[in-house]
């Protein structure tokens, strides 16, 4: 059942006013430009200098030198449907019961809006009187808490293993970029700031029986003209995973970059490269992983468009759009049991054009867990053919060699497409062979090399004409019985 939202684009109440604690700029002080006390010293912590002449958002800022901060701004509301989740609604219910006010922002609010599944956290932040809430949740049986202290939060787990997260607003400083040097208690309004683009700003929360939507920053109007604004201009450098993040909003909601967000993208990849040592983790390699898994063909035109993959190693420069689109077509032809995930299959292609430790290094920082294939180990031997070289490879690796190899290749995309197809990993499978009589052991993977063979080279081209050969060749005259 959906439920009614009324949009406002600028909060005229008195209850989200009070909460949003505007008072704190006083104490901030604000620089021509609108740059808060706490963006100078996050620019210091930063070592920037360049990016001072910037403003959060011009029109945000000529309401606040015109209308003045904190003067109410009429606007003419409308209202929309969106579909909130039952967990959703049960605990802004039970908060409303105790005068408790929440607040659900970020993705979860734009995925709403464009009616998509928000398959990421849902985050409620809870301005005020968050214990109190949590005494009366610990009698719950629906969910299990579980508090994380040093980012004000505090997860609800529910016993089908969905979640969501209650959380104090905060403000957090990075120093150097993408590492968090510091995370503060700070009022509401500010913990919107801190966020990164527009569209993951918006407010939505429970009134009167519906709900209103508060749009502070135009995430609502970028929406509508399918674009990706910075709420700071200096957020990339700040945390670079938020450059993965922007290309993977404009693949997969079909937006695009702002022109001064491209231009900043663009600068930051250049300049954060130096500091990877301090943004190359866990949360950079989760975000790298959602970036390359997306299911569409606009990832290969991002590669050409904004150069990413030399934030992880600048060798990756060399890999252009081509090759992940002739990688990708590979992938999605290979048989379903013995190929690895999306996102596996370009990791698995990138760390290969590494040295072994320097591979080994860089997934363990970004803790993927990808098989390191060493192709150029297995590639070596100068006087052995390609498909010599495959048959002498481990089976369980075979398939990535080949995928790697015709990437590789300056073959066409269509050229891979029929070697690929000519393979074995198209046709035979173990169990197959198992049923006609073979058992698991050197004598069944001297068989399947054997076909491997035949069908690269075409003389095999399909499963019934390799499992013939198979029954003639061996199970015909009883080679190894």
């Amino acid at each position: 059942m959906k439920c009614r939202v009324l949009i406002q684009p600028y909060p005229d109440i008195n209850q989200l006013e009070e909460d949003l604690d505007y008072q704190f700029l006083s104490s901030e002080g604000i620089t021509e430009g609108f740059l808060l006390g706490s963006d100078i010293r996050a620019l210091q912590l930063l070592n920037l200098k360049d990016y001072h002449n910037y403003f959060h958002l011009p029109e945000f800022s000529q309401i606040i030198q015109k209308q003045g901060f904190w003067k109410k701004i009429k606007a003419n509301s409308k209202s929309i449907k969106v579909k909130i989740p039952e967990k959703v609604k049960m605990v802004f219910n039970l908060a409303e019961k105790e005068g408790v006010h929440l607040y659900l922002v970020g993705g979860a609010v734009r995925d709403l809006l464009l009616g998509r599944t928000h398959r990421e956290e849902w985050d409620l932040v809870v301005p005020k009187k968050l214990d109190t809430f949590l005494s009366l949740l610990k009698t719950d049986q629906r969910f299990k808490i579980k508090h994380y202290p040093d980012y004000y939060t505090v997860n609800l787990r529910f016993t089908d293993n969905s979640s969501l997260d209650l959380a104090r607003p905060r403000y957090e400083y990075y120093s150097p970029p993408g590492k968090v040097n510091k995370i503060t208690r700070a009022p509401f309004f500010q913990d919107l700031l801190r966020r990164d683009f527009t569209i993951n700003s918006l407010v939505l929360f429970p009134e009167n029986g519906s709900y209103r939507l508060v749009d502070m920053f135009g995430g609502l109007e970028d929406l509508k003209k399918r674009r990706i604004r910075l709420l700071r201009a200096y957020g990339f450098m700040e945390d670079p995973l938020r450059i993965l993040r922007a290309i993977r909003y404009a693949v997969t909601l079909d937006l695009r970059l702002a022109k001064r967000e491209a231009n900043l993208l663009e600068d930051a990849i250049k300049k954060v490269i130096p500091y990877s040592d301090s943004y190359l983790d866990a949360r950079f390699g989760r975000e790298l992983k959602l970036l390359l898994s997306v299911k569409t063909e606009n990832l290969a035109e991002m590669v050409d468009e904004h150069p990413f993959l030399g934030l992880i190693d600048s060798r990756f420069n060399t890999v252009n759009g081509e090759k992940i689109r002739k990688l990708i077509h590979l992938w999605e032809i290979t048989p379903e049991n013995s190929k690895p995930s999306r996102g596996d299959v370009i990791l698995l292609f990138l760390s290969s054009l590494l040295e072994r430790e320097t591979a080994d290094n860089l997934l363990r920082k970004l803790n993927l867990k990808i098989k390191y294939v060493d192709y150029e180990n297995f590639m070596k031997n100068k006087d052995m053919t390609v498909e010599q070289i495959f048959l002498k490879a481990p089976l369980k690796v075979i398939n990535n060699l080949i995928l790697i190899y015709l990437t590789k290749s300056d073959y066409t995309l269509e050229e891979c497409q029929i070697k690929y197809q000519s393979l074995l990993m198209e046709y035979i499978k173990a169990e197959e062979l198992i049923k006609s009589g073979f058992s698991p052991g050197p004598i069944l993977e001297q068989i399947i090399r054997d076909v491997k063979f035949l069908s690269y080279n075409g003389y095999l081209t399909s499963w019934e004409e390799a499992l013939k050969y198979v029954k003639n060749s061996y199970l015909k005259h009883k080679k190894f019985f």
